[in-house]
């Protein structure tokens, strides 16, 4: 028989009509998957293991699309005891979106705006003793002028000091002071002019009593060995957590000085900046630091991230979040963007 007939003809339309209603039945199984999987994320369990250069940050933008989600991960993640600091062969277990979103709805919901993430300040050491640029060496309200233990020219946690107060300041028993030594001028790492004064924060002491016009004091903490002659200032309790920000303009700083001298400087590490509040930098302000590429043709990278914890009128103290390669004085970092 001819293909050709009527026959033959209305054979092939109903052939046609049935493969085509099989297509049709295969796509719409196909395309369900598909929505179904990209809605998910990745599978419940599933592992992912760090390389050098993650953050929790990048890793919730890598598979959630939303980098805003990193507390929520690090939640599910309780063998992370600091979100700031993972390190390459560390398993980080990748929960479907839902149940992340789920489990953290509360923390969501707070505002209606987007929470900022918090810094916890205080699982990172240095905070504590980070220390700051002055515009002119602090003058301070008294200063450390010996130890009740004889033939000691440095002294530590523990020891009993005797300090001197400056005329109309008044303590009490009781009352805390963190110990200072100005370190000297700091100059800009490309000018060569004077950005300010290092001040490095030495340790603490509580008053005990008055003695003969001097006060007799215990050294509660010495992150370096307490000499005579440094400073005293009030003591203030640091901050435990620090929302961290976005800048609204473009701002770029450079890193003019380290706490810790002479060495490459990685994650956990304090750092100093040219800029501070009269350039409009903000405690909790984002920055990554960035390269230029080794060959003229190559893109600039970012190398590091660090957060502002302090600021003063023309410098600012900040913490480096992470690094992607050891950073160093006169590197030029940029504000992260809204």
């Amino acid at each position: 028989m001819s293909p050709f007939t009527d026959k033959g003809l209305e054979g092939g339309r109903k052939m046609r009509k049935a493969v085509a209603v099989l297509i049709a039945v295969l796509v719409g199984v196909l395309s369900l998957w598909l929505v179904e999987a990209s809605s998910e994320g990745p599978t419940a369990k599933e592992v992912y293991t760090v390389v050098k250069g993650d953050t929790l940050w990048d890793i919730s933008e890598e598979f959630y699309g939303d980098p805003f989600l990193w507390p929520l991960l690090w939640q599910q993640n309780q063998q992370i005891s600091n979100p700031h600091l993972i390190y390459p062969g560390d398993r980080i277990y990748l929960y479907p979106y839902e149940v992340l979103v789920e489990e953290g709805k509360e923390e969501l919901k707070v505002s209606e705006e987007r929470p900022k993430p918090l810094l916890k300040l205080a699982r990172y050491p240095e905070v504590l003793f980070a220390g700051f640029l002055a515009d002119e060496p602090p003058q301070g309200v008294g200063e450390v002028i010996g130890a009740e233990e004889d033939g000691k020219d440095h002294f530590v946690e523990g020891d009993f000091l005797y300090l001197s107060f400056r005329e109309g300041v008044e303590p009490v028993a009781g009352e805390t002071f963190t110990i200072l030594r100005v370190k000297g001028a700091v100059r800009h790492p490309l000018t060569g002019e004077q950005v300010g004064y290092k001040v490095a924060v030495i340790g603490r002491a509580v008053l005990l009593e008055q003695v003969e016009g001097v006060w007799r004091a215990e050294a509660l903490l010495s992150y370096e060995p307490i000499q005579r002659g440094d400073l005293l200032l009030p003591y203030l309790p640091p901050l435990e957590e620090l929302p961290l920000l976005n800048a609204s303009r473009p701002l770029e700083v450079r890193l003019v000085a380290s706490r810790k001298e002479g060495h490459l400087l990685g994650e956990g590490e304090v750092v100093y900046l040219d800029k501070g509040e009269e350039d409009g930098v903000k405690p909790g302000l984002l920055l990554e630091v960035v390269r230029e590429g080794t060959e003229a043709a190559l893109p600039t990278k970012k190398v590091g991230r660090l957060a502002v914890i302090s600021t003063r009128k023309q410098t600012s103290t900040a913490l480096i979040l992470s690094s992607r390669e050891p950073l160093k004085v006169g590197d030029r970092a940029e504000a992260v963007i809204e």
